[in-house]
């Protein structure tokens, strides 16, 4: 995974959508699996999770940033998008779900 990956997806996508507490989607973001370890030398992709408010996000507002919906994913309580041009998953759940929680601590 190219270094600085996470960060500059994270900050792309709360500029984007925005936050919460500003009027934005986003409640949470956050690297998930090995690409939350800094240290470790990981491969592709990188996997992102993102709580939002009001769920569940419709496709379009990410195929701008360049997702696709992942088959399987498209409904409750979880929606799984694909970013080809650079290899990340996007792990989305309604804010205040249980998942964040898993999706974080796993």
């Amino acid at each position: 995974m190219r270094p600085g990956l996470a960060d500059e997806e994270v900050n792309r996508l709360r500029r984007y959508l925005g936050l919460v507490t500003t009027g934005g989607l986003v409640e949470h973001i956050a690297p998930i699996g090995p690409a939350s370890v800094p240290e470790l030398n990981v491969s592709a992709p990188l996997d992102l999770a993102l709580t939002v408010w009001p769920f569940p996000l419709e496709p379009q507002i990410l195929s701008e940033l360049g997702y696709e919906p992942l088959e399987g994913f498209t409904g409750g309580p979880e929606l799984r998008f694909f970013n080809p041009q650079k290899d990340v998953r996007l792990f989305v759940a309604a804010a205040g779900s249980d998942l964040w929680t898993q999706w974080v601590l796993v």
